[in-house]
């Protein structure tokens, strides 16, 4: 009988209710004993049907069990009994028989899940290097002796522990030499067995002893050990440890990897640095592979398209598996027996179905929050960096808070930077890509940190308004970030040609953004906006992105097959908070701002929305006139005064505003009024004076419900 703990399915023990879990809970770490929280699909997004039908595909698949931890937190967990027989139908061995190890207290199996164990060791050779035991250049035979290999020993002496977990080792599995160290990449368990054995070696431990003190103790891994191959025994040239574990168990060293080598406060793994280099490309010769892991999207093609290019793997025979997503804060684990060929990929697909709800449904806080404001904050646009570091540094935070709290607005769009090249917060990627020091283009002051916590502390959610792509008005700041440059039929136009020209004015000119991106440019962007999203982390609750033009997004799915696309640099901007809303600008027309005819973008939660007024025309401007698409937040942005950023009065009655609010909310929408702001962090009062008025009626404007009496 199948055992499943699944909020939606039967239990196999008392769960406990996390329906209250938000959207903003820190990752969970499970105590070594006692019950392991869960998490309701349904609170979280995720279509219970769609992953029940995953669970099912598992288990016709020979799964023994799969484990799915969202944050932490049992997502998904479901088992089947499995008997093995010794020998296979034509007389052979059967691998499962002899990799299935018992089962733990509550009759879950214990399994030697093959070359899953690498990445585990990998893990254990970063920590020995940490505590000084040994580095990763070290020679092998520095540890091990040598003639600890066949190879003759010139070639064996420059054989390193980095090239046993890099698979460049230039050794065949007979350990006997075939190539120049680093110089050929090879699939070979014998060689990278030995650096267990170098770990061992310098811990003054076995195996089982020093994974124990310094891995699986410390998180809870009570069921894991180092196991005997007794059917290798024999063997000089293989691995005769297999690591035992069970799927919970596995399911926690993901965890620990999630979240970066810390466990409940406590640094397991302290070397950050090695963590990043074990996941990421460790050489040239298969960027797929880092340090003993498998690395998802660092080729052209991934391993499995539809899982996250960020994604990271530990993978065994008989498709043993352990994923760490961190873009998707998952940790999924499959043990078990062969399954089909394809069942990576095709389990994936099951899955995505379900983490792929409709956004709309997985993050309603912007349709809840009723109306919020923007603010065109580019004080700056014409000042020297002495003038607009003075500008910044005026910005009165409080009484910029306090303005915005009086009004009731539930969340700010605020404009880190525009067109014009300079932004009111430091980052070092930008000023690396543009070879200035901070205060030139990057103010000195984190303006945007301080007002993330201003507003936070307030209860207002922050979204940030950014382009999508390099500054416009600057060909040293394109030219430098590696975006398209500005062409004239075709060909660079050059610096002499102003960038924000028009055909009109210059026959056959296009600017950046009506041209793709490149792959730099986005790897380069990625690595802008990824600063900030790690800095600000939950802080900011969402990106709203100007210029992302037709031409960016007919671009998709050609620069899918880059290893820098637009996924990976949604994967940056989410780098620091998952849950971010996205909205994509194309231009103020309803097909565009309002998605009409789909989605800008596939990671879209919410629509830009940007137009003149409330009505377009003559039509009023809501989700039932103009929808957007399934899973999309419809949310219209319009300018509360003259125009965008300017004026001093608002141009709207309050009833019309309060009418149009109410009408919008009460179809599930969202209303930012676009407000002007001085370089001193001031609203003008004339505007400030209208919203407060609208502010008075903020509880009707986000309950969902049309008001009584609206029109």
């Amino acid at each position: 009988m199948k055992l499943i703990l699944l909020s939606l399915l039967a239990v196999y023990f008392p769960l406990l209710n996390l329906a209250a879990v938000g959207q903003d809970a820190a990752l969970y770490f499970p105590p070594a004993e006692g019950q392991w929280q869960t998490i309701d699909p349904d609170k979280i997004g995720w279509d219970t049907a769609k992953l029940k039908e995953a669970l099912e595909y598992a288990g016709n698949n020979k799964s023994s069990g799969v484990v799915i931890l969202y944050r932490g937190r049992i997502l998904a967990e479901q088992y089947w009994p499995l008997s093995p027989p010794e020998k296979k139908p034509n007389g052979g061995p059967n691998p499962y028989f002899h990799l299935r190890l018992g089962k733990d207290d509550r009759g879950r199996a214990i399994e030697d899940v093959a070359s899953v164990q690498k990445s585990v060791t990998a893990i254990l050779v970063g920590i020995a290097q940490h505590k000084g035991l040994l580095k990763i250049d070290d020679p092998v035979h520095k540890h091990l002796g040598k003639g600890w290999s066949k190879a003759p020993s010139a070639a064996e002496e420059k054989i390193t522990i980095r090239h046993l977990i890099t698979m460049t080792s230039g050794l065949n599995a007979r350990l006997e030499n075939e190539a120049p160290a680093g110089s050929k990449w090879a699939y070979n368990t014998a060689a990278y067995s030995r650096a267990l054995t170098c770990v061992s070696k310098v811990a003054k431990m076995d195996p089982t002893e020093v994974t124990k003190k310094w891995l699986t103790d410390p998180i809870g891994m009570q069921d894991s050990r180092w196991a005997m191959r007794p059917w290798l025994a024999k063997r000089p040239d293989v691995n005769k440890f297999g690591f035992a574990t069970t799927a919970r168990d596995l399911a926690r060293f993901g965890l620990l990897m999630l979240a970066n080598g810390n466990w409940d406060g406590n640094d397991v793994i302290e070397d950050k640095d090695f963590i990043k280099a074990a996941t990421s490309p460790s050489q040239k010769l298969n960027l797929s592979y880092g340090f003993l892991w498998w690395l998802n999207g660092k080729r052209s093609g991934r391993m499995i398209s539809a899982a996250p290019r960020d994604m990271y793997a530990a993978k065994g025979a008989l498709m043993r598996r352990l994923f760490v997503l961190p873009s998707q804060q998952l940790v999924i684990v499959r043990l078990g027996d062969q399954p089909a060929k394809d069942f990576d990929t095709e389990f994936f697909k099951r899955l995505k179905t379900a983490f792929s709800a409709p956004a709309a449904n997985r993050q309603t806080w912007l349709k809840s929050t009723g109306y919020g404001l923007m603010f065109h904050y580019e004080c700056f646009k014409n000042h020297n960096a002495i003038d607009y570091n003075k500008a910044v540094d005026s910005f009165d935070v409080e009484t910029f808070g306090d303005a915005v709290e009086s009004t009731n607005a539930g969340h700010v769009i605020f404009v880190i930077g525009q067109h014009w090249g300079k932004y009111c917060a430091p980052n070092s990627a930008y000023e690396k890509l543009l070879g200035v020091e901070n205060g030139e283009w990057t103010s000195r002051r984190d303006l945007i940190m301080e007002i993330a916590r201003a507003l936070d502390k307030r209860k207002i959610r922050l979204i940030i308004y950014m382009t999508a792509r390099a500054p416009m008005r600057h060909y040293r700041v394109i030219a430098a970030t590696g975006d398209t440059l500005p062409t004239i039929n075709g060909k660079p136009a050059g610096p002499g040609v102003d960038t924000m020209s028009h055909p009109r004015k210059v026959k056959g000119f296009k600017r950046s953004e009506n041209q793709p991106p490149t792959p730099v440019f986005l790897k380069n962007w990625g690595d802008v906006c990824g600063e900030w999203s790690r800095r600000y982390g939950k802080l900011v609750s969402g990106w709203w992105f100007d210029g992302y033009k037709m031409e960016m997004k007919d671009a998709y799915e050609a620069l899918q097959k880059e290893e820098h696309n637009i996924d990976t640099w949604i994967d940056a901007i989410r780098s620091g908070n998952p849950d971010a809303e996205l909205a994509f600008n194309a231009g103020a027309h309803p097909i565009l701002s309002l998605c009409t005819r789909g989605k800008l973008c596939p990671h879209q939660t919410f629509t830009s929305g940007e137009q003149h007024d409330f009505t377009f025309k003559s039509k009023p401007l809501t989700p039932k006139n103009f929808p957007a698409p399934d899973g999309v937040v419809w949310h219209l942005l319009v300018p509360v005064s003259d125009g965008w950023g300017t004026g001093t009065k608002a141009r709207f009655e309050v009833e019309t505003l309060t009418e149009r609010i109410d009408e919008i909310n009460s179809q599930g929408g969202a209303v930012t009024l676009d407000t002007p702001i001085t370089a001193d962090g001031k609203i003008p009062s004339g505007v400030l004076a209208t919203l407060r008025q609208l502010g008075k009626h903020s509880k009707e404007l986000r309950d969902g419900v049309k008001s009584t009496g609206a029109n």
